[in-house]
């Protein structure tokens, strides 16, 4: 099932538009204006700490690239991750998995940074983890 993909700050700018909208009308310019600067500033704070404190699963599996996308994933994005030998099921053929935490404005740039590496990567991506230990939440 798809969804529109809203984020939270995106959703308050649209309800705040109707508001201002009316405001317009109701008060002088200059005081909309300025609460309309006021309300797209929170908008992009809010999108920025709400997907900062998403936590995101990712488990990746691969044949080749190994190094440079552990490198990446320590070295770029500053996560940890943990590295283990695997075997499809269906072909039993090895391959290598790579798992990490990151947070989710993060895994856009861990995918294609993947995809870049090995275009033929399987990557999966699990949402909205609980993350207790050595895990630390940038702002």
């Amino acid at each position: 099932k798809k969804g529109l993909n809203f984020s939270v700050g995106k959703m308050n700018t649209i309800i705040n538009v109707a508001v201002f909208i009316i405001c317009a009308f109701l008060f002088d310019l200059t005081t909309v204006i300025y609460s309309v600067i006021y309300a797209l500033v929170t908008s992009m704070a809010i999108d920025k700490f709400h997907l900062q404190n998403i936590c995101i699963e990712a488990t990746i599996f691969t044949k080749s690239g190994v190094q440079e996308i552990k490198e990446y994933i320590m070295n770029e994005l500053g996560r940890g991750c943990n590295i283990w030998n695997g075997e499809g099921g269906y072909t039993a053929e090895t391959t290598t998995v790579i798992y990490t935490v990151i947070d989710k404005d993060q895994m856009p740039q861990l995918k294609q940074f993947v995809h870049s590496v090995n275009d033929k990567a399987f990557v999966v991506c699990k949402e909205d983890i609980s993350v207790e230990g050595n895990f630390i939440k940038k702002i």
